[in-house]
């Protein structure tokens, strides 16, 4: 029996061989672009209206390569264009499109550079306009190969997220998404879950925090976001209570119906003696809070200074995070993991051979 086994594959091979296939994906196109004498376009994610999507069609938006693509600031346009050159988590700006949920979950996800060496399969930009971007689709790691236009506005600046610094990891994963969704106009509405598990492959734990026939021990949850935070796991939060107005958000500072990410998580002996550093990817955010003190803000930042002066970044305490925000994503993804992934086969008859793998643990 044992020599009807086809050999088997180390977990390392098998990571090595998945993104060698993907790199001559890319290598083809780019040796056809050079050939020809052209830049490369994605026949099947069209720059046009279509790949925008219904609702995110407008005459304000065009496309255009990334050589007519202007900085968003004036310091960007002094730097070259890089995939990513020390990516921070404030790189992350989301635009017009309604896809909070994505950048929450790549602002959490930019915290570790080598998911997005995972991610991001071309390090280099390169003249032919060839990138390939790995998403988890479906619960498959799927390579999707890219061209180098992106809507625009009239004033030639990205129309939807920014490529701070000149970096363009976050439009290539955004557009990743889109041509894997249909359309810009898709990636409208989601959950952090959804984000985080598309950039990792992993489930998420998500924890309802408003529950309509539940008793919620907060003092539980607190000790999971605690653990969570230890254990350096991607955590998300959602805001939208429904027994809260959108009059109340505004008047407090916060975005209703939107995602944020949670950084750190604090108990002191001080104040409400709970506190958490929550991020806004849309960088908005002016919420603050009678109970955090100039004092106890003073010494918040003694602790996490390098975080509390970026844009969208605030601290809340715990009760006030669990009157305003609805619910609590954790990402159950650990950076020593590479999983393999199968699709499932199904057969027409119960009498049919169903492929079957055996796996070697060392130890």
């Amino acid at each position: 029996m044992s020599a009807m086994r086809p050999k088997s594959v180390s977990v390392r091979n098998r990571q090595e061989m998945d993104e060698s296939n993907a790199e001559k994906i890319a290598r083809d196109a780019i040796l056809f672009c050079q050939q020809n004498k052209v830049t490369f376009v994605d026949d099947q994610f069209l720059p046009s209206a279509r790949s925008l999507g219904t609702s995110q069609t407008d005459h304000m938006t065009r496309w255009l390569p990334l050589t007519e693509i202007a900085p968003s600031t004036r310091v960007d346009g002094h730097l070259p264009w890089t995939i990513y050159n020390s990516p921070e988590p404030h790189d992350i700006h989301q635009g017009k499109l309604g896809n909070c949920w994505l950048m929450a979950a790549l602002a959490l996800i930019t915290e570790r550079p080598q998911m997005l060496q995972h991610i991001l399969l071309t390090k280099k930009v390169n003249r032919e306009g060839v990138y390939v971007v790995r998403i988890c689709h479906n619960g498959i790691w799927t390579a999707v190969l890219l061209d180098e236009y992106f809507p625009c506005t009239i004033d030639n600046r990205l129309a939807y997220s920014r490529a701070a610094r000149h970096q363009l990891y976050v439009p290539l994963i955004e557009k990743a998404c889109a041509k894997l969704f249909g359309s810009y106009a898709n990636l409208t509405g989601g959950h952090t879950a959804e984000g985080l598990q598309l950039l990792t492959g992993a489930p998420c734990d998500r924890v309802n925090l408003h529950p309509s026939n539940e008793v919620l021990d907060f003092d539980i949850i607190w000790a999971k976001l605690l653990s969570a935070c230890e254990s350096k796991l991607l955590i998300g939060a959602s805001t939208g209570c429904s027994e809260i107005g959108r009059y109340e958000y505004e008047r407090v500072g916060l975005n209703p119906n939107h995602a944020f990410t949670v950084l750190v998580t604090k108990a002191l002996p001080i104040g409400d003696g709970r506190f958490l550093l929550v991020r806004d990817p849309h960088g908005t955010t002016a919420y603050s809070e009678a109970s955090i003190t100039p004092f106890i803000r003073t010494y918040l930042r003694s602790i996490h200074d390098e975080m509390s002066n970026s844009s969208g970044i605030f601290w809340i305490t715990w009760l006030s995070f669990l009157h305003y925000f609805d619910s609590i994503t954790i990402s159950t993804y650990v950076s020593k993991h590479f999983d393999i992934r199968e699709e499932a086969q199904f057969t027409r008859s119960p009498i049919e051979p169903v492929p079957v793998y055996y796996f070697t643990v060392s130890k």
